[in-house]
């Protein structure tokens, strides 16, 4: 059957040559309507008769033609098809071999094309602007840190039993879980006595990643609810080697400056032995203890080791720990001593811990919580949000909120939990977070609209963080500021405060006072005091990881005031009621710990702790603060 002639061809590129298109044997001339090239211009071909005289055209060959050539009398004949339908072409004699064989290899890539398959470019239009075009980027061309940062986004952990049961790989992790505990004796199988109550447990899956992201193993872990528990009845204390989240950032800030080595590990089943039927004062490790590390006095879970030139720290967080030195010969045998002593993990370099991915290079270490951000965005459905140029509206009235009670408190609740332990990297969210979370027992719908702000302007840059710089001084100077009366409902004054190590943030805190202050001075002079005691503890900190802080730390202060009343060794009827404060900071004063100093308003780095600000007030802080985001574009 002889095939019609096509009315369209369309998509034809890559110009071979001369062709000339012919009708079927017997078919007299016809003429068709070609689109040539990207369609701008149009050609005709006049089909002919037997001798195949009709018009030559020039004409491109299309992806998205297929060529079978055939003998048709002593011409080349070819059927190509376009939009469904055949055309048949004549080629001439005199075309070299060479080219025939050409078409007939490009035939193959040809094929792969079709209606609605054709290439797409971004228009050159904007080739200035950051469009939202996709391009796959090959492992080669990232960074090891974008590598593990794309391989822990990407990863999937089941989120209950019903979804980890259908894949075999989680359920060799949970009964490697089982059979662990069973190991260890951790239960024994009985009879629920009369009027007993069990509680309930529940899995939990985490996937771990090697320092290169790649998958290293699944780790299932059953839990039980011990929220289910009431204090007093049903045990008495809890206790857990938990290190704080200001030491995890000042340990990793010391070791950015002193160039240390930073690796992980983690144990393998984490239990306890015994029954606690009184009160327990656990003791070093003894894995710790007999290697020569001694236990820190401002963080129980810190252990230092100092042998001559050689240095080592390690920071446990129940059971993963970070191991850092300045000798990796000694930090590789102590690795391998806990990995002999316990059942451990090696995870190598420090990348991703308790949720914060760690990227390093010459210029320091930058911490940031994208995988967590983007999981909150996830979740609350922000994903095709408008995003947000800084968190919380100025002048909110938020206390006094008067709307509809939320008839789902619990997704408010959890949302702002999230946002809690988000702004353990995020500065930025401290006060939104401060203001948020006064009203989880009867949220409103203004509470949850200005909650999903704050999501709103985390999808601007999720994955922003604190950078710690390796070329800071290792000097600790402090920022502390006060709002006068802010909480309409109580007007007791609101805290802020930043201490900086050299010119990397590591703590920050907004909080409310705990008692009504007469005057600004006042509360600023609270502010001062608590940022005091603050500096006084990382002080003692930095001494245990062998930093000796001998000059005193600067204090900035943006009450005149409150300076004056810290300096003036003579009592008056103002001060009478915060006697303990003023006689506490000026003992520290008078030792040479601190040395405050006046700071206008305008440049308060600890102003965005306190109250909202505005979007060029807001954005100037951050970059005083060093706050940036390693995955914007350049």
């Amino acid at each position: 059957m002889t095939p019609p002639v096509s009315y369209d061809i369309v998509n034809v590129d890559d110009d071979i040559g001369w062709e000339t298109y012919g009708s079927p044997q017997g078919r007299s001339g016809v003429s068709v309507p070609l689109e040539i090239g990207d369609g701008s211009c149009n050609g005709t071909a006049v089909a002919a008769d037997n001798n195949c005289d009709g018009d030559v055209v020039t004409a491109d060959e299309g992806e998205n033609v297929s060529s079978m050539v055939a003998g048709m009398g002593d011409k080349a004949a070819s059927t190509h098809t376009a939009d469904g339908r055949d055309v048949e072409v004549v080629q001439e004699d005199n075309l070299e071999p060479e080219v025939v064989a050409s078409r007939e290899e490009n035939s193959v890539a040809v094929e792969m094309m079709g209606k609605g398959m054709r290439k797409k470019f971004p228009s050159t239009r904007y080739k200035d602007f950051v469009t939202h075009t996709i391009r796959k980027v090959k492992s080669s061309e990232c960074s090891p840190a974008q590598q593990h940062a794309s391989a822990i986004t990407t990863g999937k952990e089941p989120k209950n039993f019903k979804e980890a049961i259908k894949d075999s790989s989680w359920c060799d992790a949970m009964a490697n879980e089982i059979r662990a505990l069973e190991e260890n004796d951790t239960w024994v199988l009985t009879t629920l006595p009369p009027g007993k109550k069990a509680l309930g447990s529940k899995w939990v899956y985490r996937i771990k990643h090697n320092s290169d992201g790649s998958i290293e193993r699944l780790k299932a872990r059953l839990v039980i609810f011990g929220h289910h528990q009431i204090e007093g009845i049903d045990y008495d204390e809890t206790f857990a080697p938990v290190a704080k989240i200001v030491t995890v950032r000042t340990f990793l800030a010391v070791a950015a400056i002193k160039k240390w080595a930073i690796h992980q590990m983690d144990v393998h089943n984490a239990f306890l032995h015994g029954d606690l039927d009184e009160e327990v004062y656990m003791k070093v490790p003894p894995a710790l203890k007999h290697y020569g590390f001694v236990q820190s006095y401002s963080d129980y879970s810190l252990f230092t080791m100092h042998k001559g030139e050689i240095q080592l720290n390690v920071l446990v967080y129940v059971d993963d720990l970070i191991i850092a030195g300045n000798d990796i010969a000694a930090l590789n045998l102590f690795k391998a001593y806990l990995c002999k002593c316990i059942n451990m993990k090696d995870l190598g370099v420090l990348k991703y811990f308790l949720g914060l991915e760690v990227a390093r290079n010459p210029e320091g270490i930058y911490l940031c919580q994208r995988k967590y951000a983007l999981e909150i965005i996830d979740e609350t459905g922000m994903l095709g949000a408008k995003p947000a140029d800084f968190p919380m509206e100025q002048h909110h009235k938020l206390a006094l909120a008067t709307g509809a009670l939320l008839k789902d408190p619990e997704s408010y609740r959890r949302l702002i939990g999230r946002l809690i332990y988000l702004s353990v990297t995020r500065p930025d969210l401290a006060y939104s977070v401060h203001i948020l979370s006064q009203f989880m027992q009867e949220p409103r719908i203004e509470h949850w609209e200005a909650a999903l702000r704050v999501v709103r302007y985390l999808k601007k840059n999720p994955g922003q963080g604190i950078l710690l710089r390796s070329d800071s001084k290792l000097t600790l100077e402090g920022w502390c500021d006060s709002d006068w009366a802010s909480c309409p409902l109580t007007r007791r004054s609101l805290t802020g405060w930043l201490v900086l190590l050299g010119l990397s943030p590591v703590f920050w805190k907004t909080k409310k006072q705990p008692t009504v202050s007469r005057s600004s001075a006042e509360a600023e002079y609270r502010s001062m005091a608590a940022t005091t005691c603050e500096l006084k503890w990382l002080k003692q900190l930095l001494g245990d990881l062998g930093v000796s802080h001998q000059e005193g730390m600067r204090l900035y202060c943006d009450s005149q005031s409150a300076l004056h009343i810290a300096q003036n060794p003579v009592f008056h009827e103002r001060t009478k009621h915060i006697e303990a404060d003023c006689r506490f900071v000026r003992e520290a004063v008078t030792a040479g710990i601190i040395s405050p100093s006046y700071v206008p308003t305008t440049i308060q780095l600890a102003d965005i702790f306190t109250k909202a600000l505005g979007k060029a007030q807001f954005q100037s802080v951050l970059r005083k603060l060093g706050i940036r985001d390693l995955y914007a574009p350049t």
